[in-house]
């Protein structure tokens, strides 16, 4: 979530038959209303870690619980919620939802010069919603005004 920027709620409904490992995508198929997200990219160590270590550890689960699924993640979303809680502790960290993972996605890309457009569209907003920097972009004054500080015409000395 943190890599892709996706949105915790497309996870119950991804289909491992759209997950495209050849060309590191997942396609999500969320087209319609104010939470589309089409397609997610993954990075290669993402790809990787899917193909070599999730994907078989899936195969195995649902053998063993004689699941027969499509669902990349076979589990109820508050199994998803205590996933995230388990690696959160693992990770030593006091507090974490996954809407945080999103935003540090958003601000990660922000802070290496993403046209914050397309952060809006790697994330699955449409360009007229514009919510990036109201939700999530931390700081959102100090940015500008370092911008500000930075690029501003000087008229006085």
């Amino acid at each position: 979530m943190a890599e892709t920027g996706v949105r915790f709620d497309h996870l119950p409904r991804a289909r491992v038959d759209d997950l495209l490992l050849d060309e590191s995508r997942h396609l999500l198929g969320e087209t319609e209303g104010p939470k589309r997200q089409p397609l997610i990219f993954l990075t290669e160590g993402a790809a990787k870690y899917l193909r070599e270590t999730y994907l078989p550890w899936r195969e195995r689960f649902c053998r063993q619980l004689q699941l027969n699924t499509d669902k990349l993640f076979p589990c109820r979303e508050d199994t998803l919620y205590q996933w995230l809680k388990e690696a959160r502790e693992r990770a030593g960290l006091p507090w974490l939802e996954p809407r945080l993972l999103r935003k540090f996605n958003a601000q990660w890309l922000l802070d290496r010069g993403v046209d914050p457009t397309d952060i809006d569209l790697l994330q699955g907003r449409s360009v007229k919603e514009r919510v990036l920097f109201e939700h999530y972009v931390a700081d959102y004054e100090r940015r500008l005004r370092q911008v500000f500080e930075q690029h501003a015409p000087r008229v006085f000395p």
